[in-house]
């Protein structure tokens, strides 16, 4: 009797396992957002955001650079200091200012 069950249970086993491993190998990159706004002490912590996965790294900066340039285009006044996107008041002084970035995703399989 429990033969049968050996037999069925092995495949099943083999099949789930192929299954999370190569779940767990499709987003192996992650973009994350980085918020600070002007006048407000920064939490490591609290200004970091997961925004989506990507299985390389290419993907990832292709969509980085997709979001920087939406974000350049949907708020002004804006410019770009090196990585960040800088949001500006009517004055020209910064507010607030992001950061997409490409990170390898570490969590554990």
């Amino acid at each position: 009797m429990l033969r049968p069950l050996r037999r069925a249970l092995l495949p099943t086993l083999l099949t789930l396992i192929l299954y999370a491993t190569s779940a767990a190998e499709c987003v192996s990159w992650a973009l994350w957002d980085e918020n600070q706004v002007t006048g407000v002490p920064v939490d490591p912590w609290s200004s970091w955001a997961a925004i989506q996965g990507f299985p390389d790294r290419v993907e990832c900066e292709k969509y980085a650079r997709t979001w920087r340039v939406r974000l350049l285009a949907e708020k002004q006044p804006a410019r770009t200091s090196g990585e960040w996107v800088e949001l500006l008041s009517s004055d020209g002084k910064m507010q607030s200012r992001w950061r997409y970035l490409c990170l390898p995703d570490t969590r554990p399989a």
